[in-house]
């Protein structure tokens, strides 16, 4: 989300290339491909706002600020390995971390859990993730894989479409009879509406609609987080935004009919760093992440085609 923060395989990668100077070496460690080295040491120069290495014909040298971080990252690592052993735990630095950032609507409910179980732990990886809120940018440098709204400009990030996401107004069981009578002129008084900031896709689609004439004043609350919207709509009487594949996981959750509120399908890409060609297992993520949404009937609107397309290159690569 554009904050610069450490981490704790990125400081392994940052000590393994100061003892090999070798980024194929400190690669062939870690089990990353040098690109992904190449981009984590990148990040982390960013984060501490310092060049810790320069190019030499010899190879990677490390510079004097690089030398003053060095004994402090070394002492943290071996403080963590010991605490690790006592505590009959791995460091997440001996399992290939892989970073995902995604919409918080698909991700806090149902991607993260089901990747997760996906993976299982036989992997030998560890997934990382940010969940990023509508029009939020993740931190391009530090992460492996992310999904988007938005098609990003940056020309050094590989971009697919691989599906959508359905928006509507849902409410519970309980009330949502009530909304049968109701009229062209939109939901009844006394249902609160909770909708998100403006920036939100749905709320410019909601204000565009002829059932919408005064949006701006029908809202009870503003918020921007689905999984609040989620917990709040589980246990009180109200109608708010939701994306189709988290109502669908709870029966008693109903879409608003469409002439009270529209719906909106927002397109869905997946975008990530040409370097995971060259990592297995970034790689295996990404196949596990397009395969769940070419599942999944609520996203796989264009999902499947690429899936196929992408997964030749990949057996290819």
């Amino acid at each position: 989300m554009g904050e610069n923060r450490l981490r704790w395989d990125d400081i392994e990668i940052f000590c393994l290339l100061a003892e090999f100077g070798s980024i194929r070496q400190a690669a062939s460690q870690c089990g990353q491909s040098i690109e992904t080295v190449r981009r984590r040491i990148n990040a982390l120069e960013v984060a501490l706002g310092e060049r810790l290495f320069r190019r030499t014909a010899q190879g990677l040298a490390i510079t004097q600020a690089g030398e003053e971080i060095l004994g402090e990252a070394r002492r943290a690592r071996d403080a963590v390995r010991s605490i690790s052993r006592i505590a009959g735990a791995e460091p997440s630095w001996t399992r290939r971390t892989i970073r995902l950032s995604v919409p918080e609507d698909i991700g806090a409910l149902w991607l993260a859990s089901e990747l997760c179980l996906s993976l299982g732990d036989s992997t030998g990886l560890t997934t990382e993730w940010d969940f990023h809120l509508p029009g939020g940018e993740p931190d391009w440098a530090q992460t492996d894989i992310a999904l988007q709204f938005q098609r990003p400009s940056a020309p050094e990030l590989i971009c697919r479409k691989i599906g959508a996401l359905n928006y509507g107004l849902f409410t519970r069981r309980t009330c949502h009879d009530a909304f049968k009578f109701a009229d062209q002129n939109g939901l009844i008084a006394d249902v609160p509406l909770i909708l998100p900031e403006d920036r939100h896709p749905y709320v410019a689609a909601l204000a565009a609609s002829e059932s919408w004439t005064d949006v701006s004043t029908r809202p009870a609350m503003r918020l921007d987080s689905a999984f609040c919207r989620f917990s709040i709509l589980k246990t009180t009487n109200v109608a708010t935004v939701l994306p189709a594949i988290e109502a669908a996981m709870f029966p008693d959750i109903l879409r608003l009919p469409e002439h009270i509120a529209p719906s909106l399908t927002v397109d869905l890409w997946a975008v990530f760093h040409d370097d995971i060609r060259r990592n297995k297992g970034t790689r295996e993520v990404l196949d596990l992440l397009f395969a769940l949404i070419s599942r999944n009937p609520e996203l796989s609107m264009r999902a499947q085609p690429f899936v196929s397309e992408y997964a030749g290159q990949l057996q290819n690569s």
